[in-house]
């Protein structure tokens, strides 16, 4: 079994938050992972409605549904994060999937309740639960969890990062910008996670996925559809190994799934 942890924060003010739920927990369901959900969000009436005017309401109740067949935990504060995270090193997983959505400033995530964890806590507490991980932080300001290295789009290869923290553990992470930069979201969610499996779903077919394609193919499509501003994808690894994406995270694929980009529609799906 392979486990996904996502990580999704609306401060009751982020609506786009919602969408990214449903966006990314589709994605994973559809692979039979184990899903373990971390979030703020509670799917009161009002929130329903929202999903209800965006996507097809036959979907939303099938999502409804499901997501009742993940381990959902929902979060409050600083404490509760912490508690669960370090509580999953009784996972049984051969892999970890990791996605964090939500505010972060000064190398630390904002919790529902406005206090903070330091990133590097963070990366500490997935540490402890796996050796073998692939992260995307999807916020502004994001932290490069002091990973040794740091992929050099110019050069094609990964170059020597800066206050960096060695560890023997397979560990690759994607953050929707640089660490000095925003990352744009609206109403149906963020760019970034909307290209991201968008492009994903061109490259299902290959036995061995080149992750620097995926990532210029998502900036080609984030560029396109926001001309107004430029966020810089970063990727970082624990070891100066080119990067393809990981096997596993494609291993259980069996549908084809339709993604409408310009729509941000998210169809499900017809088994293969």
């Amino acid at each position: 079994m392979i486990t996904a942890i996502i990580i999704i924060f609306h401060y009751n003010q982020l609506e786009g938050a919602i969408s990214d739920l449903y966006k990314v927990f589709q994605w994973f369901f559809l692979l039979n992972f184990n899903i373990i959900i971390i979030s703020d969000i509670e799917f009161t009436t009002q929130i329903i409605d929202y999903l209800y005017l965006y996507y097809n309401k036959n979907d939303i109740d099938t999502f409804l549904k499901n997501i009742k067949l993940a381990h959902f935990i929902l979060l409050k504060n600083n404490k509760i994060l912490i508690d669960t995270l370090a509580s999953f090193t009784y996972i049984n997983t051969k892999h970890l999937f990791v996605y964090y959505s939500g505010h972060a400033k000064n190398n630390e995530i904002v919790l529902p309740d406005k206090t903070m964890l330091s990133f590097i806590t963070f990366k500490y507490l997935l540490l402890n639960i796996n050796n073998d991980i692939f992260c995307m932080l999807d916020c502004c300001y994001p932290s490069c969890l002091q990973l040794p290295f740091k992929f050099n789009f110019t050069h094609n290869t990964f170059f020597l990062n800066e206050n960096i923290d060695c560890i023997p553990h397979h560990f690759l992470l994607i953050t929707s910008s640089n660490n000095n930069e925003k990352s744009i979201s609206s109403i149906k969610g963020s760019l970034f996670t909307a290209s991201f499996f968008s492009s994903l779903l061109s490259h299902t077919s290959e036995k061995k996925i080149n992750l620097i394609h995926i990532i210029k193919e998502v900036t080609m499509k984030m560029n396109k559809l926001n001309v107004n501003y430029k966020q810089t994808i970063s990727l970082y690894s624990s070891f100066n190994i080119y990067p393809l994406l990981p096997s596993w995270l494609l291993q259980n694929y069996k549908f084809n799934i339709y993604y409408d980009l310009t729509s941000d529609t998210f169809l499900i799906l017809k088994e293969q």
